[in-house]
């Protein structure tokens, strides 16, 4: 049990080892990887733009009454949670694919909106995304407008206001990632790393007087040259073989 485990024991050294025979393949796929998921990205990039709405919930009270204005405040307070659900009903939908004349389905508006809301608040940022700047602003101010006065129509009475409009938005809410392309390239980097590592995990040749140490445990008394791995050489008084790098002799 103790020869296997020495069998299969990776020293540091090693994996520096695989590092140096890899490195330069690992930095070609680096480059290539992240050059091509670059250019993808770029011919089917598509922009999108994001605009924001805030509507504030108070329920308006012409009472100076300070417990009846803190009993409204408390009131909007709970409803904002119902609000959030009114805001995407299918009718308020309707009427705002209709406003902006968009050809899409409810289901799929719903996917390009967003609603948020901080928490001891009564203010609630509806969020439309479109193609464009214009749009994305157009159908954010007709959704807090219709969604407000579907709130009216339903309470009869003002329940919920739009505060202002929505900044067009300057820059495209969905930029490229360079971080996610170099992670990809990284990850596609480290799978070439690993497949060398397997290989030498998987080796399990004796090549060097060093794994005739490390696996069969006996010291190397001598080494025979391999002519294949020698190169000839010319001196004053005749030819030899040389070799300036490891591997190139057999143990014995």
């Amino acid at each position: 049990m103790e020869e296997e485990i020495k069998q299969t024991e990776i020293k540091l050294t090693d994996l520096w080892t695989i590092l140096k025979k890899c490195w330069w393949l690992m930095a070609i796929v680096l480059v290539v990887v992240t050059v091509a998921v670059f250019v993808i990205q770029k011919v089917r990039y598509e922009p999108t733009y994001t605009a924001t709405v805030s509507i504030w919930a108070i329920k308006s009270d012409t009472s100076e009454n300070t417990s009846g204005n803190y009993y409204d405040m408390v009131i909007a307070t709970n409803l904002v949670n119902d609000y959030k659900e009114i805001a995407l009903k299918d009718e308020v939908v309707r009427r705002v694919i209709a406003a902006n004349n968009w050809d899409i389905t409810i289901a799929e508006f719903k996917k390009l909106t967003t609603i948020s809301h901080e928490s001891n608040t009564r203010i609630l940022d509806l969020s439309v995304t479109a193609a464009s700047p214009d749009s994305a602003k157009r159908a954010a101010e007709s959704w807090a407008q219709i969604f407000c006065e579907f709130i009216t129509e339903t309470r009869k009475e003002e329940m919920i206001l739009p505060l202002g409009e929505a900044t067009l938005p300057e820059k495209p809410s969905n930029p490229i990632s360079l971080l996610k392309i170099l992670l990809v390239s990284f990850v596609a980097a480290i799978v070439v790393y690993g497949i060398y590592f397997l290989r030498f995990i998987m080796d399990d040749k004796v090549n060097t007087p060093e794994d005739v140490e490390r696996y069969l445990g006996l010291n190397v008394l001598g080494a025979i040259p391999n002519k294949n791995h020698l190169s000839r050489r010319r001196e004053k008084y005749g030819y030899y073989y040389a070799s300036s790098t490891k591997g190139d002799t057999k143990s014995k």
